[in-house]
This record gives structure tokens, sequence and C-alpha cells, in this order.
């Protein structure tokens, strides 16, 4: 299962895997903001697109 989340971390754009990595390692979102650079009021929104992402990745619906 591993392997499979970094299989499918390493197909995302490097900002949202990113926002992914950061938000879930304990990063709160001014944390994320100043770490990438990225307007605070972004941030949730931005790590919602990355989850969605990340999800139909690993349902298989975007793929290779």
């Amino acid at each position: 299962e591993i392997v499979h989340i970094r299989d499918i971390l390493d197909k995302m754009p490097e900002e949202q895997k990113n926002l992914i990595l950061l938000k879930f390692s304990g990063y709160t979102y001014q944390e994320i903001s100043k770490i990438l650079g990225i307007n605070l009021s972004s941030v949730g929104q931005m790590i919602a697109r990355a989850q969605k992402k990340f999800k139909k990745l690993y349902e298989g619906e975007e793929g290779n």
C-alpha cells in the first residue's frame, strides 16, 4: 500500500504533492503558506484540489 501511495504522489504535480505531504505531516496552513510561498487564503482550496486529484488517481479514474 505504501508503494502504491508513493507511486500516486509521484504522478501528481509537484506543488500538489508538497501540499498533501505538508498537510498530513502536521503543518498548519500558515506554515504551508510560508514554506511553499503561496497566499494563506489559497491554502485550503489548493489542499482540497490536491486531495481530490489524489483520490481520483488512487481510485484509478485518472492514470496511465
